[in-house]
């Protein structure tokens, strides 16, 4: 048996030397907590091993690019400090290879970001989420920070589905809607939760219009509206 998300060797009642494993377990969740990894990549997107990404908690990532790359880490719940050494210029994407990912981390290059994943979606901790542009229906990834979405419905109508909100406890999103055409962008919250006393939120209805939705870590509140 071992640990759900790093997969550390757990004791086992009748095992013979349990200080083995552990001393092993310990040193396993120092090194996630605390370690230290320099990873060179080779000018291409990269899938970090689970050792790679279980054994350190900091990994910087060195090497020339050519072009903007991926970074994908296992699709298990983990914090990352990444740091993007590489030169050329190129900026590193952070998110995970699971199909309904939506959320993901740019780091530009020569920063550090602290990142979350939940096993699907990645999002920054220790900063504001980069602004997001919507244009058409979507599902909008992990949010754990407060972040400023504009709508644009200048093409058509869409619906933009919510983060979950029992992931997103004391979060902030606000939204204005940019273009000036009568199409509505409406917003709608993931599975049966709320925005504050239904499923959908339709105020968004003229240019400029703006709302502010807050998470309880089981629905949404509209805090703001104009």
């Amino acid at each position: 048996m071992s640990t759900p998300n790093l997969g550390i060797a757990l004791l086992a009642e009748s095992q013979s030397s349990k200080y083995v494993t552990m001393n092993n377990a310990l040193d396993a969740l120092d090194e996630a907590v605390a370690g230290f990894s320099s990873i060179a990549m080779s000018d291409a997107n990269l899938t970090l091993s689970t050792t790679q990404a279980y054994g350190s908690f900091v990994l910087a990532f060195t090497g020339t690019l050519t072009a903007n790359r991926n970074i994908v880490v296992p699709a298990t719940a983990k914090l990352y400090v990444i740091v993007n050494a590489t030169t050329g210029g190129f900026t590193l994407t952070v998110l995970t290879s699971h199909s309904g990912s939506n959320g993901s981390v740019a780091v530009l290059p020569g920063a550090t970001r602290l990142v979350y994943s939940d096993g699907t979606n990645v999002a920054a901790v220790n900063s504001p989420a980069n602004a997001q542009n919507f244009t058409g229906t979507a599902t909008m990834g992990l949010v754990i920070f407060d972040q400023f979405v504009t709508l644009d419905a200048t093409s058509a109508a869409f619906t933009l589905t919510l983060p979950d909100a029992t992931k997103c406890s004391g979060t902030k999103i606000s939204f204005v809607k940019k273009d000036s055409s009568g199409n509505l962008p409406t917003l709608q919250g993931a599975s049966s939760q709320n925005i504050g006393a239904s499923n959908t939120y339709t105020g968004l209805s003229a240019q400029y219009k703006s709302v502010t939705i807050a998470s309880n870590g089981t629905q949404w509140y509209v805090t703001a509206s104009n």
